[in-house]
């Protein structure tokens, strides 16, 4: 098998070798693809590298071949802090989304070291030129097709915006990715069981197995076998089965109760690694509860409004700079002080919103002390919610407004409050907006100003105001 990478820009990929117009164009940068070789009209038949369909056909000097140096792959290790934070960061966003179940950090770590003890390598634990880039891998274990899946998932575009298939092979990517799978579990398992709170074990054997499998999972008794059929389908395929040893220890054999065994063995294997990596950075209570089969939490009231407002203007990305919402490490804010983010705004010029709200520089500087902070604390996680807290209830009047009569007019009024501190959210009706642009509801506060436009619809918008004040 070869590895092929693009040599020139506006690359174009055709479906069949004899086709005249082309599917796809690439634009400028190197891609790679795999391919056996195979050519036909002067194009050759490859894959991209990481992906198992589409085949596309490319004009044969397209692409060059690369010899075995420059085939390499390294995957980047584990760094524990790293990886919490970006879990955190994860779990945060997708907590709670489309009125789905909670969602935490404990969760995702416990789901990592079931699926790989914290390692960025394939299914066989190898991280270098051997790699298996086209099967499971990453901490989570991605495959391909699952990644696709995601990807093209309109419900899922907002908070994964930015990522593409070759994100699979990094963790951080991977935490979005597990966290949404897990919504997606989440969303499926109640609408079928209604009044289901999936437990975190559930999550897990469906992150594994498939959503449907879970469903008839569920259905069957303690002492029955995975092999047994619920509602005329085997309850769990014998290929998901010899796919998944550690779940299913006597493969089609294996009883309801010696998979939930297998998956509590998981979880205290993963609670004994979290405190002895991550010492107190966790919730040793939130473990345990996911343990004797509770679901992961959800953050309610003002931060889970928060949580809404910041899936459309960073999605949920704590590291996040204006018209860089995938930004990891270029700066990591989190790592960084007020100070230190102030004068990294000075170098951005008049866009310059950071974090995962996206706060101005005037805005920062104005409220950092109000929130309870110095120059020198940390905008951190805990350190930007203290600051839009500060904002949302404070600056836009959210404490007054819970304290109010609650009125339309006094709806009305906080959802204006709240729309002109954060241009993702959009007006409820017609009026005059920033620098006198006439704008109707569904629009930004800002609409007309630096391609600023509203990121969710009205009716949401509402919807979001009213969860807030029915949890506060």
């Amino acid at each position: 098998m070869n590895i092929y990478r693009t040599n020139r820009p506006f690359v174009k990929l055709y479906d069949a070798p004899d086709a005249t117009d082309a599917k796809k164009v690439l634009g400028a940068g190197i891609s790679r693809f795999v391919g056996d070789g195979t050519v036909q009209n002067g194009r050759l038949q490859v894959t991209r590298q990481g992906e198992i369909q589409p085949t596309w056909w490319v004009d044969e000097g397209n692409l060059t071949i690369l010899t075995a140096a420059e085939t390499a792959v390294e995957l980047a290790p584990i760094v524990d802090l790293e990886f919490y934070e970006d879990a955190e960061l994860a779990a945060r966003t997708l907590s709670g989304f489309l009125d789905a179940g909670g969602m935490n950090v404990e969760y995702l770590l416990l789901l990592a070291w079931a699926e790989s003890s914290w390692t960025n390598t394939d299914s066989q634990g190898r991280d270098g030129v051997d790699t298996d880039l086209g099967g499971p891998i990453g901490p989570y274990r991605f495959e391909a097709d699952i990644w696709s899946s995601l990807l093209t998932d309109n419900d899922y575009k907002d908070v994964l915006r930015g990522f593409g298939e070759l994100d699979r092979l990094k963790p951080q990517a991977q935490c979005f990715f597990a966290a949404a799978l897990a919504n997606r579990l989440q969303r499926a398992l109640k609408s079928k069981i209604p009044d289901l709170d999936p437990p975190a074990w559930l999550l897990r054997l469906g992150h594994r197995i498939g959503k449907d499998a879970a469903l008839r999972f569920l259905k069957l008794a303690d002492d029955e076998a995975v092999s047994t059929s619920i509602d005329g389908v085997r309850a769990v395929s014998a290929v998901t089965v010899n796919a998944n040893p550690k779940l299913f220890v006597n493969k089609s054999n294996t009883m309801k109760s010696e998979v939930l065994a297998a998956i509590l063995a998981e979880f205290e294997s993963g609670k004994r690694a979290v405190i002895k990596r991550l010492t107190d950075l966790t919730r040793v209570s939130s473990i345990d509860g996911m343990i004797q089969g509770g679901s992961p939490d959800i953050r309610r009231g003002a931060l889970g409004f928060l949580d809404f407002i910041a899936r459309y203007e960073s999605a949920g990305n704590y590291n996040a700079v204006v018209d860089r919402v995938r930004n990891e490490n270029n700066p990591r804010l989190v790592a960084m002080s007020v100070e230190q983010v102030l004068n990294f705004q000075n170098t951005l010029g008049g866009r310059n919103a950071c974090g995962k709200y996206q706060i101005v520089k005037g805005t920062l500087r104005g409220n950092f002390a109000a929130a309870g902070m110095s120059k020198d604390s940390l905008f951190d996680v805990d350190g930007q919610d203290q600051i839009a807290f500060q904002l949302l209830m404070v600056v836009r009047k959210g404490d007054a407004f819970l304290k109010s009569n609650r009125g339309q007019a006094e709806f009305e009024s906080f959802a204006l409050l709240v729309a002109q501190e954060w241009a993702a959210m959009p007006v409820l009706k017609a009026m005059t907006g920033h620098n006198g642009v006439q704008i109707s509801r569904g629009d930004s506060y800002y609409s007309g100003t630096g391609g600023n436009k509203a990121l969710t619809s009205a009716d949401e918008f509402e919807a979001a105001i009213r969860k807030f004040m029915a949890e506060t």
